[in-house]
């Protein structure tokens, strides 16, 4: 066990004898003592704001519609505890009921009791008996936030730049847009890319005629590799006009009455169901606060955070136009720590309209249940819906472990499931037996994720279910790294897969961006573009190196379009050995096949990749490409891997696979002045061991009553 498990497991075991107990009850008063069932108190609030080292907070069943601020910490051998009343169903929400609802047309109208002021830039959100329903947009899309319906350029026509006012003016056209529309005035989104790296933005239409539309934005990102244009594939959608709300399942909040408009899902009156708007952006704010703990409690409508200074108040602009930086500076550490989030249910988290900033930092640090600081553990959750992240992780010595993460990064900026960063260290953290399904973007944004000390393996992600990731842009994995120096973190027993849908353009796996001082093994990786993606060299102008210990994976292309079992133009100083690599076979566009095989990058002609004993199979005969040309002397081709029953994602090897007594024994290595053990297991090619059950990924939660 891991000196951070350890942490965690005792920090769940110190509920102190000797601490005091509070109760709370939706029917109970503030002006009780609190200290018994008979006369509970009616907020958590107010038992947070007496309770000490040791106490427990027991909460009975109910919704509680309040932001929790802890007077104190708890210590280290006696935290503060809130849970629920012997297990009773307790939430903590940060929305509030709208009522009054009035027939005005096709729609329903009320006037909510109170406005949002969110502190961090978050947007109105509406509920209808639990479940967001979508701002008044076109084109008209489900309640599925994770698959949301986007039109398309026919014509991108131009892009200009007022720099006195830092902003951009974008004409486009499309087609598709209905005669008797008017954008003019809405707030729009735009993937300024197809197929490759959408940098994400928002902005205003200006000037709506026909099929041509003006907008302008604060954002001045382009086409990926030409900044002065947009594809003419680009992606939108306009949102927040009142005209725009013309269908069931919609809603729209008028600036100046602040009267709220809606049709429900089903189209009857908002009276027969339970409306809902947000009005927190946190249930419990723990910043500077540490040894914490809070068990089996549901979070609606809000996050919990240890830093609600995390990512500053996500402007990204000031009313001038000059750019703000919010954010953290790097290396700060929160003062905050050993705080535990074990059993929580939590939906809809966070929720923002607003991408016009940096793509990274705007929201990638202060969305999520933030835990930063140091020591902090999160497990046995279950977290669904975030326009932003799930988890956020920053500081050092943290264990996410066990949890199940879905629908997150729906707003397809640089977030994730699991994210670590942007800002600060990110050092000797345990990602382990977690369950993510369903990305806007990368599973897990590892960013800045590090060994603290050369020589002490401690980081490490591994037995871990990611799938269905990168559903609504280009250029991200099941994880993804930029400019990262790992000190040999590892990533290990985990399995990537996409089964939902087939991606196209740059889709990964395992994808280190400009980073070095890794270790890929044992992971199984199959339904991507590209399963294993290294992008250059780290830091050209000095190192030039990657170090990527990369062995016994099972990578498996989709065969999309120019896609490769294994990428990266240089490559230097790493040891790719005893991974199954399928050969990328795809219609070549002048007849025919091509046949893509790894490319190992330069390292290998100049002797300073180790590359051996690799399977390689497939082969699509007379294809360009063919495996007299493209195979390396050190590695092995065979027309069939012998995989159990890969149509049922079972990559266990048959006994006569030529995988099976085929591997070679993976070196330990000098890298950077580290040395790093072999984490290889005998003589077989491939993630699965001959014989053995594949090991358990993903997380198992508790049944709860």
């Amino acid at each position: 066990m891991t000196r951070t498990a350890a942490f965690g497991l005792a920090l769940a075991a110190c509920t102190s004898a000797l601490g005091a107990e509070y109760f709370v009850a939706p029917n109970g008063s503030d002006t009780n003592p609190g200290r018994s069932l008979a006369k509970p108190f009616r907020t958590i609030g107010r038992a947070a704001a007496l309770m000490g080292p040791g106490d427990v907070c027991n909460i009975r069943a109910g919704v509680y519609r309040e932001t929790v601020v802890p007077a104190k910490s708890g210590s280290a051998g006696a935290p503060m505890v809130f849970q629920p009343y012997k297990n009773e169903a307790v939430t903590i929400s940060g929305a509030d009921e709208v009522t009054g609802w009035r027939k005005d047309g096709d729609n329903w109208t009320a006037t909510p009791t109170a406005e949002f002021r969110s502190v961090m830039n978050q947007a109105d959100q509406v509920f209808v008996n639990g479940v967001q329903v979508n701002l008044a947009r076109w084109p008209n899309t489900s309640l599925d936030p994770s698959r949301p319906a986007k039109a398309t350029f026919t014509k991108f026509i131009s892009k200009t730049r007022d720099a006195a006012r830092n902003m951009t003016t974008v004409i486009f056209e499309d087609e598709a847009i209905p005669a008797s529309a008017n954008f003019t005035g809405a707030e729009i989104y735009v993937q300024p890319n197809h197929l490759a790296w959408s940098w994400t933005l928002s902005g205003r239409v200006v000037k709506h005629e026909g099929k041509r539309v003006t907008m302008e934005t604060r954002n001045d990102a382009g086409k990926d590799g030409n900044g002065a244009v947009y594809d003419d594939r680009s992606r939108y959608y306009v949102y927040n006009r009142a005209d725009l709300l013309d269908s069931n399942g919609e809603w729209f909040l008028d600036p100046a009455s602040k009267r709220l408009s809606l049709r429900t899902p089903d189209g009857t009156s908002p009276a027969k169901h339970r409306v809902e708007a947000k009005r927190r952006d946190f249930g419990f704010n723990l910043t500077g606060k540490s040894y914490i703990t809070l068990r089996n409690l549901r979070l609606f409508a809000c996050s919990v955070t240890t830093d609600d200074q995390a990512g500053g108040d996500a402007i990204g602009y000031n009313a001038d136009g000059t750019v703000r930086y919010p954010w953290r500076p790097a290396g700060f550490v929160a003062p905050s720590r050993g705080v535990v989030l074990d059993g929580l249910v939590a939906k809809y988290l966070n929720h923002f309209t607003d991408v016009s900033g940096h793509f990274f930092f705007q929201w990638g640090g202060n969305t999520g249940l933030v835990l930063s600081g140091e020591d902090h553990v999160i497990r046995n959750s279950r977290i669904q819906f975030s326009a932003g992240n799930g988890i956020n992780l920053t500081g050092r010595r943290h264990l996410c472990e066990n949890n199940v993460i879905l629908d997150t990064g729906t707003a397809a900026v640089d977030c994730g499931a699991i994210y670590t960063g942007p800002q600060g260290p990110v050092e000797d953290m345990v990602i382990a037996y977690n369950t993510i399904n369903r990305t806007g973007r990368s599973g897990i944004g590892l960013r800045s994720l590090t060994n603290s000390t050369p020589g002490k393996f401690v980081a490490r992600v591994h037995h871990n279910d990611v799938a269905n990731f990168m559903m609504q842009d280009w250029d991200g994995g099941a994880y993804y790294t930029f400019g990262a120096d790992g000190r040999f973190a590892r990533i290990d027993h985990n399995l990537f897969r996409i089964d939902d849908f087939k991606p196209e353009g740059m889709v990964f796996g395992a994808y280190w961006d400009f980073s070095k001082n890794f270790v890929l093994d044992h992971n199984v990786i199959v339904g991507v573009v590209t399963p294993i993606q290294l992008t250059h060299e780290f830091d050209p102008e000095k190192t030039k190196v990657n170090n990527m210990l990369i062995y016994n994976n099972t990578a498996i292309t989709n065969d999309a379009m120019w896609s490769r079992p294994f990428a990266s133009s240089t490559n230097v100083g790493s040891v790719v050995m005893n991974n199954i690599l399928k050969v990328a076979v795809f219609p070549n566009p002048n007849g025919g096949k091509i046949n893509h095989w790894p490319a190992y990058g330069s390292g290998v002609k100049d002797g300073k990749t180790m590359v051996k004993a690799n399977l390689v199979y497939g082969d699509a005969p007379g294809g360009y490409y063919s495996k007299k040309d493209s195979l390396l002397s050190d590695d092995l081709w065979a027309e069939d891997a012998g995989f159990l029953n890969p149509s049922m994602r079972d990559f266990r090897l048959k006994s006569s696979s030529p995988a099976v007594g085929a591997g070679v024994a993976v070196p330990v290595v000098t890298r950077d002045g580290i040395t790093v053990p072999s984490y290889s297991e005998g003589g077989y090619i491939g993630a699965l061991e001959p014989g053995k059950p594949m090991w358990r990924v993903g997380a198992v939660l508790p049944v709860r009553k």
